[in-house]
């Protein structure tokens, strides 16, 4: 679900996980923002999305697909 809300331009963390939690209510999934949080910095680090900024400070940070995601969209 992460990797839907996410393209090849910079989008803020804040919104990548809001847009995720509003897609995980829909589906009825009990999911909490900071689990978010943290597969998206567990994500960056295992180099499956780029992140810029302290990927923790969700309104400080802004996150993309890497760039061999990129290529396969």
């Amino acid at each position: 679900m992460i990797f839907s809300a996410l393209s090849s331009r910079w989008r803020k963390t804040a919104m990548v996980i809001g847009n995720v939690l509003k897609s995980c209510q829909t589906l009825a999934l009990p999911i909490d923002d900071e689990v978010l949080g943290a597969r998206i910095v567990a994500l960056a680090e295992a180099d499956r999305l780029e992140g810029q900024g302290d990927l923790r400070k969700w309104r400080f940070s802004e996150v993309r697909l890497n760039a061999e995601e990129r290529r396969d969209v």
